[in-house]
Formats: structure tokens, sequence, C-alpha cells
């Protein structure tokens, strides 16, 4: 999962961050200004001094689809806006959806001779519900209250327990890198995620019920049966890079994750993924996702470590140095689906997630698993031997992790150990080591069926 977070966040999630926070075009259309026009400026219309913001679409805003227009016209949402004069800097444009204080980001395009920009949500949006639309430029903010269709309502699918395979169909933002990231795509590994907890709202009805909803995930070696998660053997239990858990809401077939961040690592690079955002419709048998969307915005050049390519030039080519902002971020999207599959017994190491960062003393172990545990499960946490020297990734082996405290025995911490149901977690009885390195490890027992175990292992670092 960590690994296809980084490609899809090549991601995992919308745009050519000019604002930061949103996707936008920064390019000009074929009469832009940089791209020169010979009937010169469009006119300035404005009545006074200050920019005017008037929306133009959609038309009827009290019943809009909840499907952006990426990968249709039929029936989708879009919303454009024009100015009365041409906005002064049309990389600095800000626009997005929000609803209950959360943002909703997505595509930004400025089209200079007609003064107007284009905005699509890199989402599915809720049924019947009020979203407002924003756009800030030149210091004017305009909104436009929003009501979606009634869409994907009913009884939450049977989803619960169940592990989906996701894959991108296709890379939708930045325009000037979805041409490279969709050639990219077939080198993007295969990933899980579990819907290792469902809660349904009792109270609302089967026609139009909702539902919280906690997933985990890693990625995955799909060509054996059946899938088994990335790890190396050692001794005593394989390693496993540990997981990523999210968090989100179902209502009927729709669902979204965040917006949130979300601390990554992959090949030992750690990075922060911000406004990260997934969303999508189950089908009304729950056993795939018909059509979903990701979006994330991250470090260029983190991500070029994480996933073993050379990005460096995106931020500074002429061609593509629009796609990111002042720090070297970007905001990307792609449209995903996925299918079930049974991965049978295994267990998702979700924390801690920042295996190089530095986690906080106060650090706990939680691994969430696909079955409920028996308890003669076990879970140990020790002190690496020697983790005062912070271990180095061996290149002869492909930046393979091949710490010592991966095989060597540490020294045991105390504390106590928990589990609920298909999560064990582990509580240290004191703080950790402060710049120490840590090893957990842990030997599953599935409680229905005591012949399936899991045996796996994972380090971190305490700040």
């Amino acid at each position: 999962m960590i690994r296809f977070l980084c490609c899809f966040l090549l991601a995992l999630f919308l745009a050519v961050p000019g604002c930061g926070e949103n996707g936008n075009d920064n390019g000009n259309d074929e009469n832009g200004p940089n791209g020169g026009d010979p009937n010169g400026d469009p006119e300035d219309d404005c009545e006074g001094e200050d920019q005017e913001i008037t929306f133009e679409e959609p038309v009827d805003t009290a019943s809009v689809p909840v499907r952006p227009c990426f990968d249709t016209t039929d029936n989708c949402l879009r919303v454009r806006a024009t100015f009365c004069r041409p906005v002064e800097d049309h990389n600095r444009i800000e626009a997005y959806l929000e609803k209950d204080g959360d943002r909703l980001p997505g595509s930004i395009q400025y089209r200079w001779m007609d003064r107007a920009v284009v905005f699509q949500p890199f989402a599915i949006l809720e049924s019947q519900s009020t979203y407002e639309a924003v756009i800030i430029a030149d210091g004017v903010e305009a909104r436009l209250e929003l009501t979606t269709e009634a869409a994907s309502e009913g009884a939450v699918p049977d989803i619960e327990g169940s592990t989906f395979a996701f894959n991108i169909e296709e890379f939708l933002w930045p325009d000037e890198l979805s041409g490279i990231f969709n050639t990219l795509s077939s080198s993007i590994p295969d990933n899980l995620i579990n819907v290792n907890e469902l809660i349904i709202d009792e109270s609302t009805d089967p026609s139009d019920q909702t539902a919280i909803v906690n997933m985990v995930g890693a990625a995955a070696e799909l060509g054996s049966n059946p899938p088994e998660l990335i790890q190396e053997d050692h001794e005593g239990g394989v390693f496993t890079s540990t997981g990523l858990q999210l968090e989100g809401r179902v209502r009927g077939s729709w669902f979204i994750i965040g917006p949130s961040s979300v601390n990554l690592v992959a090949s030992g690079v750690p990075f922060t993924v911000r406004g990260f955002v997934a969303s999508g419709v189950f089908s009304e048998t729950g056993d795939r996702i018909e059509t979903g969307f990701l979006t994330g915005f991250l470090n260029i050049e983190d991500l070029g470590d994480a996933v073993g390519y050379d990005l460096s030039t995106i931020c500074t080519s002429a061609a593509t140095e629009n796609v990111c902002d002042d720090d070297g971020n970007a905001r990307l999207a792609a449209r995903i689906g996925a299918d079930t599959v049974d991965i049978g017994f295994d267990c998702f190491m979700t924390s801690p997630v920042n295996k190089s960062l530095d986690n906080p003393p106060t650090s706990s172990i939680e691994v969430h698993c696909t079955h409920p545990l028996e308890e003669s499960t076990e879970l140990f946490l020790e002190l690496c031997d020697g983790s005062e020297d912070a271990p180095d990734r061996a290149e002869e082996e492909g930046g393979a992790a091949t710490w010592s405290c991966y095989v060597e025995e540490g020294v045991e911490v105390e504390g106590s150990m928990s589990i609920d149901g298909k999560v064990v977690t582990f509580q240290p009885a004191g703080q950790l080591a402060s710049g120490a390195w840590y090893r957990f490890g842990l030997y599953a027992v599935r409680a229905d069926d005591p012949d399936q175990t899991q045996a796996r292992h994972s380090v971190f670092r305490v700040q």
C-alpha cells in the first residue's frame, strides 16, 4: 500500500498546485499571455477597482451531479466562473469544495481569453448533501452553495472483512505529467486494503444507511495464492513493512476517506502526504469498487526517492515547473478501481508507521489482523543492540533493509499486551529511549482456526 501511494502519489488521494493546496493548471491556453495573443488583452468589465467573480456553471445548483467530468461528459459536475478582468496571477487561483469544514480539492484550469476558471473536484460527492464551491483570486473570494442529487443511497454493502486489490486505472493530474505517470503505472505493485471494521449507524434507515469504516493496507504480491504481504524472510518470522490505517465514512454504496495527512515510509524514505482524499462507489454486492478517485499532495523529490525514479527535473524544467509550488511540492490525482481478493489470515502492522521517522517516546504497538485473534497470540518489543548508531540500507542489495536489529536478539522491553477482536496492542511500561531503534514482533493465532498463524516483525526509531 505504501509503495502504491507513492506511485499514485506519482498517487495513492489534484493538480499543479501553484497555490499549494489545490490542483492548478498553471499553463495558459493557446491565447494565453505566455503563448502570445495577437489581439491584445481581454477587456476589463469591472465596475470598480476590485476583481469580480461570477459563477456561470452549474446552472441548477439545487441538484448537481455527484461525479466529476474527468472520464465522462454525461451528468457530471464542473464549476465554471468568470472574472471581470484577467486574473493578475492565475497560478495563485484557489478553488475547492467545502463541506462541514473539510476542503475537497480538484483541478483548476484558467482560460485567459474567456477570463474564466473551470474547477472539478477529485472526489465523488455525497448524495443529497450541501457543499460550497469556493473560488479565490486577486484577493477576492466568491462562494456558491450546491446541493447534490440523490445517488448511491441504500443499504451499506456487505464489505466488512473484505480485502480489495487496488489498481490505478488512469492518472488524471497534473496534465503535464499524466502521460508520463500512465506509462509507469504497470510498474506499480499490487496493493491491498482490508475493511477491518465497519460500524453501521443503526439509527439510519436501510434505504439510506451510513457507517464508519476503518481500513488497513499494505503493498502485496498477488502472484501467490493466497497473496502475501511484501516481506523478507528472517529467522523467527518474516520482516514486514509497516502498513497504513485509514478511517472514513460510508453512505449506501458511496465512501470517502479523509481529508487527512498520512505519514508514509517507502524504500526507507519518509514523507507526509497532505490533503489525502479517497472516494468512490462500491458495487451493490460489495465485491468491487466500480469508480474511485485518489489524491494527495507531497514533495516531488521525496516521491522520486521512494519510487526509484529521478524526478528532480520536474520542478525545474520549463515544460513542467508549474507543476510544483515554491517548496517542490505537487498535488497528484488518479482514477482507481478495485476487486476483492482472498488473502486468508494475515496481519497489518499499523503503528508506529513512521519506521525511519522520529516516533514519540510514548509510542505503542498496534497490529490489525483480518480475523479475530486467539489469546495465545504474542507480541513483543525489543531495544536493538547498538541502536545508538543509525543503521544504513545496503546499496548492494538494492536498498533492502539489512539492519542487525532484525536478526540479532535485543533487550526486551516490559509492557502490557491486549487483544480486542482483530486488534492486538502492546503498551510499553515506560517511555522509550530517545534516538534508539526498536524491533517489534508478532506471533498471531487465528481464534476460529488455531492452525493458521502469522509471524512478523518490523523496526522503528524513537525521536
